[in-house]
């Protein structure tokens, strides 16, 4: 696919997700109604992950591939992808995650019919590991006036246009953890948030092994500095506590 006619790029961070990354990326793959390519970055994987994914190329050509030997940590592996994309929107599907149909067609159109939205998002249908799926509602507050006393979102079920997250520099890559988050507060620093109250075409899959599932210490200390950064940048002052 010539990279002009590129509408999404959708990029895919993936560290050992073996069990799960072909659904994922079939999920991409089904995708009708827009232009898009698939980045998938293994990201020092140890369980067979990259082969998985290492022959998908050869079967679509909208899909890439990269394969990193030493872990990076998803900030780094998503500015690396989105630095060699094409498309003028970005959608981040987590590689455990899947997308329904239409997922990308719906959040395209906001963006085309409303330039003056940087970002958009709908609901998630959260997976157990049961299999068992339920909705997930999202804070409706994301808007340029928006503080920060009404939560914050993650990556998944997200599109935005490129050009803001090269002008923000992209994820801040010393962050291990809530680096989604931090990149939307500043997102939401130069642009305006379109939320889908209505739509829910994203799975989040909740499984006990992922990274969010297995909290550290030093991760209240990333949470609290993500909020003393933002509230220095929009503020001027620093946070107390």
């Amino acid at each position: 696919m010539p990279p002009s006619s590129v509408k999404v790029s959708v990029i895919m961070p993936a560290y050992n997700v073996a069990p799960y990354i072909d659904e994922a990326v079939e999920s991409v793959l089904a995708q009708k109604g827009v232009s898009f390519e698939l980045l998938i970055g293994d990201d020092g994987s140890k369980d067979g992950t990259w082969e998985r994914i290492k022959n998908y190329p050869k079967k679509d050509s909208r899909v890439r591939v990269w394969k990193f030997n030493k872990n990076q940590g998803v900030s780094k592996i998503s500015n690396y992808l989105i630095a060699r994309s094409c498309g003028p929107y970005i959608a981040q599907c987590d590689a455990d995650d899947l997308m329904l149909p239409n997922h990308l067609k719906h959040l395209v159109h906001v963006l085309d019919q409303k330039p003056n939205m940087g970002v958009v998002y709908g609901n998630l249908i959260q997976q157990l590991e049961t299999g068992k799926r339920y909705l997930l509602r999202r804070s409706p507050g994301h808007t340029k006036t928006w503080d920060l006393i009404d939560g914050s979102i993650g990556n998944g079920g997200t599109l935005i246009r490129r050009n803001l997250i090269e002008k923000i520099g992209g994820y801040r890559s010393e962050l291990s953890f809530l680096e989604d988050c931090d990149l939307f507060l500043r997102l939401s620093e130069i642009t305006e948030f379109e939320y889908l109250e209505n739509k829910a075409s994203y799975v989040y899959r909740k499984r006990s092994e992922s990274l969010s599932r297995q909290p550290k210490p030093e991760w209240v200390a990333i949470g609290r500095k993500i909020v003393k950064d933002a509230v220095l940048r929009r503020y001027g002052v620093k946070a107390k506590w």
